[in-house]
């Protein structure tokens, strides 16, 4: 559709919604003529604001009819709190001001209740949805939960710290606060947004009522001007868990179609219903901070229809500095002309793919702007950053002037220098490209080059860095500083090749790369070199922040490298291109496969597949082919993920099959022989491994795990240097270890001593990569288990508390990382197990029930994730074998009988797990076990119950 149509459109459509709604009909008719198609559009139009009308009627009727009902709470008590007036309302829950005034202590709060007569399952799921989320969420700017429960007809409500304080405009606005400090306490709100944000939640109803200002903790009525307080996010009633994998159902939907939002802070995805994600929050904000600066909103509405609003929010607004009255403030349009205008602007562009990718880099640029430096969000133009210089040194630049004053006269001299200077130039960026380009590509996949490499990189990283400060000059060896700090950048850290393990230093020479070709890509858009050099480095980048625990960025910069590169890729058809796109997809893959989204991982790994095999037929390489093995593998991943262990095996042995061939083919590559090694690892994992879904075929995977460690010892003696190698090493003895820890526990921790030891080495040497550190933890997690049973109790103890201390440090670090998450549920299970074993029982219970929190949570969260449904299932076995454990030890007959029914209780939600599982998916050898072995604890509890009450029925 055309503007001009949708003018023609819009116009009609404001002239008939004024119309008596008997006399449309006759209006249009007149109005259109013959144009039957501009009658249906407006008709269309007019339906959906008598819809949104009725809509809005209906909520405002039951509003009322429930008011006086929720107003007979005040007075009366929920649990140990006193209700009192009431704070405010929304659609589903109403919160009050209360107080909990048990005898224990005495503290004003404030609580949530859903409306009675509102207690709908999808409310319901709204609710505990809200509760969820607030419960993951520990930031001074967040409301934070406190408690919560049933009310005594069954509503579910939550107590939140009450927050006494004005909405954030109203705050600035009564203080009369200046733009600076206006900025400083928006960046406050932009931290708190960021932080949900790394929790993996949206909160998508950012407004001025939902972030209120309380008065600083020491304010006084004398205090100074500038003091400002501390704001509080409230209101996660319609966030989005970005992990969460029900959004698509149909209530979800509906929710969507109801326009569960604030129009006149939505995004416009928001208002068309598509998807959403961390810049959705970037606009909201970014409407919040307009208003904080111009005491309006950038959109303003003559009607509520839902079209004409979509309309209106995809429309660029006036800027700030236009917007803003001069009256009583005439210093104000000028302040804000110019970077501010240009922040703002950026926060709302209608487009999500042009605004400020994250929060973070929206508040980093307010940061810049206080500070006087350049911001991103206009051109980096040569005046502006001078512009910018000159203001924050004026006095520097004045004697500076002196200074260049007197050096004018030896102009001649410097000339001639000046060619001396580019002979010697052009000789330094020669032998850069021979270092990179020539010699490291002859080498790279030879076994034992790392040593070689990394003199090479040192080297040539000399060069380039002395060779970037003149880059600006000359285009193509912009281009060639971009590629040659991306392969600086994989020698240092790249995770899936053969590198040094610095990844700290590899992600610093990744954004070097991307900062040249960003410049490079903002002048010449079209240049398909820079395009492809711009994709490889938001892929390699991306890849690494994912690797290393940031998920959440490493998502947004491969999605970045999917929307530079497809189009590239789509017009080109070349091989290069290509592989970048299929890499990307592959990653993104990954990253949903972690965060327990099978379904969707499957989906990016299947489009890779159909990439890869046609690459394959057009562009036909070892190279090509071994692309297509590594989507077999993926798949497999993602198929065990969904509980389907048969085609996981299948798949795996293909991709095992290809990198077999690869090696014979080329027996000096390392790259291929890495592959295969790691093919047969997974192979093995499936037949026998039980950390994995697996056929029960112990021998069967060691003989797999024997001929992977035998590769990985080869590597690992020929390339000692080689960080990717050492851990390659590490594995292959940690799996050997798992296989024997159920038969020959010495066997086993040996083994895992074996593979410890290889990561110690690695850590003295980078003791704070991430990588390294999260083995360690697990491979002292997986020691602790056979020291328990040789019988070494106090060693098993002390190796599962320092697998616990590290692992909580690691998700410190990550705290959104979906896999730390598991590791830590695996570690409280451990320590819990050791404790149980040597008797302190109130501790091990503890440690099971924050392990069965962690399961629950990402059980919601995924339920098409067979793993999490593994997991959960195994955190209700555990806690049914410590009361099981208890009800074994000498103590009355009473005590026995109520552990007892306990343990039976949680065997048998064990159990359902499994039945549900089965219920809905194909049964295989792993679950069957499973569910066997559930039902055989319980059969066993319930007949210790049936002997102790002599009871025909187990526990009645």
């Amino acid at each position: 559709m055309t503007p001009e149509r949708w003018q023609q459109i819009e116009a009609l459509f404001q002239v008939a919604v004024e119309q008596e709604p008997a006399r449309r009909g006759a209006f249009l008719a007149q109005a259109c003529g013959e144009d039957a198609a501009l009658r249906a559009e407006v008709k269309s139009l007019l339906a959906q604001e008598q819809a949104d009308s009725f809509i809005q009627a209906q909520v405002k009727g039951v509003a009322r009819e429930f008011t006086a009902q929720q107003d007979e709470l005040t007075g009366q008590h929920i649990g140990v709190y006193r209700i009192g007036e009431r704070l405010g309302e929304g659609g589903m829950g109403v919160v009050y001001a209360a107080v909990r005034d048990d005898a224990q202590f005495e503290k004003q709060v404030a609580l949530k209740v859903v409306k009675r007569g509102m207690d709908t399952e999808f409310v319901l799921k709204r609710f505990w949805r809200e509760r969820q989320i607030l419960a993951r969420l520990e930031h001074p700017c967040i409301a934070r939960l406190l408690d919560g429960g049933m009310t005594g007809d069954g509503r579910p409500y939550f107590v939140m710290e009450y927050v006494e304080g004005q909405p954030i405009t109203a705050y600035c606005q009564a203080r009369g606060l200046g733009v600076p400090e206006r900025l400083k306490l928006f960046r406050q709100v932009c931290a708190a947004v960021q932080y949900a944000h790394q929790q993996l939640v949206v909160h998508r109803d950012l407004k001025p009522s939902n972030i209120l200002v309380a008065p600083a903790p020491d304010s006084r009525p004398d205090g100074p001007e500038d003091q400002v307080g501390l704001p509080k996010l409230l209101d996660f009633g319609i966030a989005k868990l970005l992990a969460a994998a029900d959004d698509a159902d149909p209530q979800t939907q509906t929710a969507t179609e109801l326009r569960l939002l604030t129009p006149e802070y939505a995004s416009p995805e928001q208002m068309r219903g598509q998807t959403l994600t961390t810049t959705t929050d970037v606009y909201s904000l970014g409407v919040v901070l307009y208003e904080l600066l111009t005491g309006q909103r950038p959109h303003q509405f003559n009607t509520r229809a839902t079209a004409a609003v979509e309309h209106a929010v995809a429309t660029a607004p006036p800027k700030p500095s236009e917007a803003v009255s001069p009256t009583g403030a005439p210093k104000l349009p000028k302040q804000l002309a110019g970077d501010l205008d240009n922040i703002v602007l950026m926060a709302l562009r209608a487009e999500p793919e042009r605004r400020y990718q994250s929060v973070e880099q929206f508040s980093e640029d307010l940061r810049r702007y206080l500070a006087g430096l350049p911001v991103t969000a206009r051109a980096d133009t040569f005046t502006y950053r001078a512009s910018k210089f000159v203001r924050r040194n004026r006095l520097g630049l004045a004697a500076a002037l002196l200074v260049l004053l007197s050096l004018l006269g030896g102009i001649g001299v410097a000339t001639y220098q000046a060619r001396r200077a580019e002979q010697r130039f052009q000789q330094v960026r020669k032998l850069a490209n021979t270092f990179l380009f020539d010699f490291h590509d002859k080498i790279q996949h030879l076994p034992g080059s790392t040593e070689a490499r990394e003199l090479l990189v040192k080297t040539a990283l000399e060069y380039l860095d002395s060779l970037a400060r003149d880059a600006s000059r000359d285009a193509a060896l912009e281009r060639e500083l971009a590629v040659a700090y991306q392969r600086v950048g994989d020698v240092q850290g790249d995770p899936f090749t053969f590198s040094l393990g610095h990844s700290e230093a590899a992600m610093e020479s990744y954004q070097k790369s991307l900062t040249l070709a960003r410049q490079q890509f903002a002048r010449d858009p079209a240049n398909r070199e820079v395009r492809h050099i711009l994709a490889d480095g938001y892929f390699k980048l991306g890849v690494l922040q994912s690797e290393n625990g940031d998920k959440v960025s490493g998502l947004q910069t491969l999605q970045q490298a999917v929307s530079v590169g497809e189009p590239l890729a789509q017009q080109t058809g070349n091989d290069r291109d290509l592989v970048t796109i299929e890499n990307a997809y592959d990653r993104i893959g990954d990253i949903q496969l972690d965060s327990g989204d099978p379904a969707h991982a499957l989906e990016s790994y299947r489009h890779t597949q159909q990439l890869t095999t046609k690459r394959a037929a057009e562009h036909p390489s070892d190279k090509a082919q071994y692309a297509v093995g590594a989507c077999y593998s993926h798949i497999s991943e993602t198929l065990a993920a969904m509980g389907d262990l048969a085609g996981a095996l299948q798949s795996y042995q293909q991709s095992s099959a290809i990198n077999a061939v690869l090696v014979e083919q080329f027996p000096d590559n390392a790259f291929y022989r890495r592959a295969l090694l790691v093919s047969e690892g997974w192979v093995g994992n499936f037949y026998g491994n039980p950390f994995y879904p697996n056929q029960g075929d112990r021998q069967a995977a060691r003989q797999h795990y024997e001929r992977a460690l035998a590769l990985a010892e080869a590597l690992a003696a020929g390339d000692p240097k080689n960080a990717a190698s050492q851990m390659d090493l590490a594995n292959a003895q940690a799996r050997l270890g798992t296989l024997a820890a159920d038969g020959d526990a010495k066997a086993a921790v040996q083994s895992y001593r074996r593979a410890l030891a290889v990561i110690q080495a690695l850590l003295e040497k980078s003791p704070n990569e991430f990588r390294f550190l999260r083995r360690q933890a697990n491979y002292w997690r997986s020691l602790a288990v056979p020291l328990l049973r040789l019988g070494d109790r106090a060693g098993a103890l002390q190796t599962a508390r320092q697998v616990l201390t590290l692992t909580e440090t690691l998700v410190t670090r990550h705290p959104a990382d979906p896999d730390l998450q598991n590791d830590l549920r695996a570690a409280l299970h451990t320590l819990a197990d050791c404790l149980l074993a040597t008797g302190d029982h109130a501790a091990a219970l503890e440690y099971y029930r924050r392990a069965l929190t962690i399961s629950e949570t990402a059980a919601n969260a995924h339920p098409a994730s067979f793993y999490e449904r593994w997991h959960l299932a195994d955190s209700y076995a555990n806690l049914g074998r410590y009361y099981a454990t208890l009800a074994a030890q000498p103590q009355p007959a009473a005590q026995r009988l109520t552990h007892w029914r306990t343990a039976q209780q949680w065997q048998r939600q064990a159990l359902a797990v499994w039945d549900n599982w089965l219920a809905a998916h194909p049964p295989n050898t792993f679950t069957q076990a499973q569910r066997a072995q559930a039902a055989q604890h319980l059969a066993h509890t319930e007949a210790a119950l049936a002997q102790l009450t002599g009871s025909a029925v187990p526990g009645q």
